[in-house]
């Protein structure tokens, strides 16, 4: 299958629109490209998927049916494989505004008016 014939893209967006919507300014979406705290957001976010592949991740609840068993695990890592996906797409964008030499989204302030991981004007607020 092809990924943009796929509902995944959609499913990244929602993801990261929910997730802004819940974290407000502190969303992924207000992090400069450059900041040092990307990699550990998306390290953080596949560790979630290795966790889902260990034998303590099942619930406590057991089937006996390993088909059904290995559904529910597979429903995990798919979910956990979004949030990485929705992470890097993110840092993606954001990195792609730094070279296009594009607003920062979160204060529309221009590139060159931001400080190593914030906005000179707005870094109280926003972080």
């Amino acid at each position: 299958m092809n990924i943009t014939e796929s509902s995944v893209w959609t499913e990244i967006q929602e993801s990261r629109a929910k997730a802004h919507a819940k974290h407000g300014e502190n969303s992924i979406e207000a992090i400069r490209a450059n900041d040092p705290r990307w990699l550990s957001i998306l390290v953080e976010e596949v560790g979630e998927v290795a966790h889902e592949l260990t034998y303590d991740a099942a619930p406590t609840e057991q089937s006996y049916n390993p088909h059904e068993r290995h559904k529910r695990q597979a429903v995990r890592v798919r979910r956990e494989l979004l949030d990485v996906l929705s992470v890097a797409s993110a840092w993606l964008d954001a990195t792609d505004r730094l070279i296009d030499g594009l607003p920062h989204p979160a204060c529309n302030c221009p590139p060159d008016q931001h400080a190593y991981g914030g906005c000179l004007d707005h870094e109280s607020r926003m972080f």
